[in-house]
């Protein structure tokens, strides 16, 4: 029977190659597929690399670098990325749910931002993090956590934001367009030149008491 681990689909190599590069530096490769239960990617650093349908669990992106990569149609929910190094990577069509993203390598996720198509990062951790830049075009990031998070010129588009946390934020210069489900406290955070659609401001002036018509 095929376990599909070592199914290398088009011009992708089966992500088990990886395992033969630990320490090294990959560039320009596609990888598909998942890795065997209780194995891991280890130190190896993926430079312009395209991750197509891969599935990872648990521990089993520790101590990775990803640099300019592409996720697309990957599945990390739940994964642990504590000591995981992210730099300018797409994700799209990606579930990442419940991923805390606080746990990543120190400076891993920021100042280079990170956009996000087409995924779904319900019940994820962001909180406190700086995120300036990033963009998420997104279909659903329910419940997320960005309680304290640096908001700077994020775009959000789209997103379904239903029961997101947000408080302290800082969304100076964002942009907030065709997003339902927004609870956010304009009072509470600082939104100077946060720009806003027409439904969506509709959602932010509520607690103040404005409707909008």
């Amino acid at each position: 029977m095929n376990d599909g681990l070592e199914t290398a689909v088009g011009d992708a190599e089966p992500l088990t190659a990886l395992l033969q590069e630990k320490g090294a530096l990959v560039v320009d490769r596609v990888f598909t597929g998942q890795l065997p239960v209780d194995t891991s990617l280890g130190d190896v650093e993926l430079e312009a690399c395209t991750l197509r349908a891969c599935r990872w669990t648990e521990h089993q992106l520790q101590g990775a670098t990803f640099a300019e990569c592409d996720f697309t149609g990957c599945n990390i929910s739940g994964v642990s990325v504590r000591g995981v190094s992210f730099r300018e990577c797409t994700l799209t069509g990606t579930k990442a749910l419940g991923v805390d993203w606080t746990a990543a390598a120190v400076s891993g996720l920021a100042p280079v931002p990170m956009r996000w198509r087409d995924c779904v990062l319900d019940y994820s951790t962001l909180s406190m993090l700086d995120l300036a830049g990033w963009s998420f075009t997104c279909r659903s990031l329910r419940e997320v956590h960005l309680a304290g998070a640096g908001l700077r010129r994020v775009e959000l588009v789209g997103c379904d934001l239903s029961g997101a946390t947000f408080g302290e934020c800082d969304l100076r210069g964002a942009r907030m367009i065709d997003c339902v489900g927004v609870e956010l406290d304009v009072r509470d955070n600082r939104v100077s030149g946060l720009e806003v659609s027409a439904g969506t401001a509709g959602d932010l002036l509520a607690p103040l008491g404005v409707v909008v018509c």
